[in-house]
This record gives structure tokens, C-alpha cells and sequence, in this order.
């Protein structure tokens, strides 16, 4: 099964909807079927990018729907609940809601790596040997 890649992600502090989930995918509904490898109809993609959803899709298409728009099912099911109408706030960050299922794969010396990265962005003043580079409006040239 092929994993999509987005471009950007919506801003949003809550669950995001199913129309914010394909903000950015350069991907056809024809091309997600078959990265689904068949398992989702274009004609369900295509209903789900416009949010044009009156139920919740059976339990095989929300998993396989889930691992071609490289998101978990959760993510999935509570966009569902957003589209839908509910209000639905989930206790997680929106860079923790974009993360691919495989990112628990990651050893504990690849989560601090990440982890590390995340705060020397939040906190640059904080972070040991950052070195922030500017530039210079226009020329494209590094500051010095």
C-alpha cells in the first residue's frame, strides 16, 4: 500500500475535518483507489474530499482510507465525527495528529531526536550550538 505525502497541513487547534485531511494532496480520487490498492473507490475518496459523508464507512475502508492519506485511524474516525458535525477536541497536538502510524517505529534515541528539534524551535534561545542564520532581504545570500 502506498503512503501519500501532503504538502503543509491545516491550521487548525482542533481535530482536523475530512476536507482539511486533503488540503495539499496532489493525488486524484482515481490515483488514492488505487494507492489503496483497491480497497477504496475514487468515488468514496472523491465524496470524502468534499466532506460529503452521511455515515461511518465500514471498519476495512476507514483502515485502508487511514494508511493511504499516511494518517492514523484515529485521525480518520474523528474526522469523520468533524464532518459530521460533532465537536470533537482530541488532547494531542496537530503536528502529533500529522505524524505517519509508522512513526512509532522510532527508537527512544530517535524520539528525543525529534523531540530536541521541536523545542530548539520553540525555545531557539535555549537550544545549545543553534546557530540562527538570517538573510538578507532579496539577494538570497546568508547573513553574517
Amino acid at each position: 500500500m502506498v503512503v501519500v505525502k501532503r504538502r503543509g497541513t491545516p491550521d487548525r487547534s482542533q481535530v482536523p475535518t475530512l476536507q482539511d485531511l486533503f488540503d495539499g494532496l496532489d493525488r486524484s480520487s482515481h490515483e488514492l483507489q488505487a494507492d489503496s490498492e483497491d480497497l477504496v473507490s475514487h468515488q468514496t475518496f472523491s465524496d470524502w474530499r468534499k466532506g460529503d459523508v452521511r455515515r461511518f464507512p465500514k471498519v476495512e475502508t476507514i483502515q485502508a482510507g487511514a494508511a493511504t492519506l499516511g494518517v492514523d485511524v484515529t485521525t480518520l474516525v474523528l474526522a469523520f465525527a468533524r464532518t459530521l458535525g460533532l465537536e470533537v477536541d482530541r488532547e494531542s497536538s496537530r503536528l502529533e495528529t500529522r505524524l505517519p502510524p509508522r512513526a512509532g517505529d522510532l527508537t527512544d534515541r530517535q524520539v528525543a531526536a525529534v523531540v530536541s528539534v521541536v523545542d530548539a524551535m520553540l525555545n531557539p534561545a535555549d537550544a545549545p550550538g543553534l546557530r540562527v542564520v538570517a538573510r538578507n532581504k532579496g539577494d538570497g545570500k546568508r547573513g553574517r
